[in-house]
């Protein structure tokens, strides 16, 4: 069985860490976090990039300084190759509003994704022309209220997927399909392009706040899900 690990953290809780966040990042950070216009958007990449740093460099017994990442052909960051060769780490993390999750796995790729629900109507035709005849069908049945949380749900199943395979961008919504229902099993249904992924991936519901939608996806059919804090983990690096 694989362990999954999985943070969840509440953004405005440390704001007043920014300065000391800031003095993790490095300078690529600190350029791409100077072009965010909107101060809340800047708070946000700082905060998630430095708490991300420091779980991993506490995870793996390092120095956050040794934390440095590179980005795969289709934009997915990873760690640098020096530290992913000598502990096999992977990671990924997603943002929606005031709530960050992050999770991590030793030798298995991963993927999360994190919404707050908005109920629009635009999701109808989102869900029409980017998912699944059969995700589409048990999205409308669901009906209006119900609706929303299918779609949502559905949504954060595909992204977790698409960001845990690598491929961004690249990989289309509609090619893979994900049950819209509710369960703890494996939420991956069908495969891409006749490739057996079920038999490798695995897509399950995360515990999310309330009003938001959550899920992982992690290359293991047995996975455990183990919750972390980090509320006073990092206490004495940032005091």
């Amino acid at each position: 069985m694989d362990n999954l690990y999985v943070w969840q953290i509440e953004i405005p809780t440390y704001v007043h860490y920014l300065s000391a966040f800031e003095e993790i990042l490095d300078q690529n950070e600190l350029r791409r976090a100077n072009k965010l216009r909107v101060y809340d958007k800047r708070v946000e990449f700082v905060v998630c990039r430095a708490i991300l740093k420091l779980i991993l460099a506490d995870f793996i017994r390092v120095d956050v300084s040794e934390i440095n990442f590179i980005y795969n052909e289709h934009g997915k960051p990873e760690l640098s190759d020096h530290i992913y060769n000598k502990h096999m780490l992977h990671f990924n993390l997603s943002h929606s509003y005031d709530y960050v999750q992050i999770v991590l796995s030793k030798n298995c790729p991963v993927g999360v994704d994190i919404e707050l629900i908005v109920d629009d109507s635009s999701i109808y035709s989102i869900a029409k022309y980017q998912f699944t005849d059969n995700e589409f069908r048990g999205i409308d049945r669901a009906g209006k209220i119900d609706g929303v949380k299918c779609f949502y749900s559905c949504w954060v199943r595909k992204e977790a997927f698409v960001k845990g395979y690598g491929l961004g961008l690249a990989m289309s919504l509609d090619s893979f399909e994900v049950d819209v229902g509710e369960s703890e099993s494996n939420l991956l249904v069908a495969n891409i392009k006749n490739r057996n992924i079920r038999d490798e991936w695995s897509i399950f519901d995360l515990h999310a706040p309330e009003g938001y939608v959550s899920a992982v996806a992690v290359k293991s059919q047995s996975v455990d899900i183990q919750y972390q804090s980090v509320n006073d983990q990092f206490l004495h690096v940032l005091c």
